[in-house]
């Protein structure tokens, strides 16, 4: 088997470049260092970036091999770094359910759609947030967000704390075909 690639956005221009969204379903035997992806399999001419999110495993863009490399926890369990979009809303308190004070904030991405609803502008807006109470990240002061959705990556302590981590590569041959990773790629 091989990849398969399912187009959910895109491609959209974005400034000078060109976005696109892609459900990567894996397959039955994945190979050591990573599953190779094209800029073709994207519909892109070339890949300047690709951002990998899974909800059950750790998913790497691996930009010199143009490879995805896939790794699990060492106890089996979460796998540490927990992904989540929320709608975004005006500056202050934004819930995130099961974030905790204990937890390491690592992404904050807004994607935006334009008045026309024909483009989709990415900014990181992770320098705004903190962890302000369990559930809850806030961004006083900061980029006010009604309408656009955030994506949310942080590392989960208690994860941590169970011997969950470190992550290692899952072993060739494994087989992922029921791990779908949702790709965020920008090229031309």
């Amino acid at each position: 088997m091989a990849l398969a690639f399912s187009r959910i956005v895109g491609p959209e221009v974005v400034g000078t470049r060109r976005h696109v969204v892609v459900e990567v379903t894996f397959d039955n035997s994945y190979p050591t260092n990573g599953e190779a992806i094209t800029a073709n399999d994207l519909g892109l001419g070339r890949i300047d970036s690709l951002v990998p999110v899974s909800s059950t495993n750790v998913v790497e863009w691996d930009a010199t091999n143009s490879k995805l490399v896939v790794y699990a926890s060492g106890g089996g369990g979460d796998t540490g770094v927990v992904s989540a979009v929320i709608a975004g809303g005006a500056t202050g308190n934004h819930t995130v359910t099961g974030i905790t004070t204990a937890d390491t904030l690592l992404s904050v991405v807004r994607l935006d759609r334009d008045s026309t609803a024909a483009n989709i502008n990415i900014s990181d807006l992770t320098g705004e947030f903190t962890i302000d109470s369990a559930n809850t990240i806030d961004n006083d002061s900061g980029t006010t967000t009604t309408g656009d959705a955030l994506l949310i990556l942080y590392g989960n302590a208690s994860a941590a704390s169970t011997g969950d981590v470190p992550l290692a590569e899952v072993p060739n041959t494994t087989d992922l075909q029921n791990l779908v990773v949702t790709c965020h790629a920008m090229g031309y």
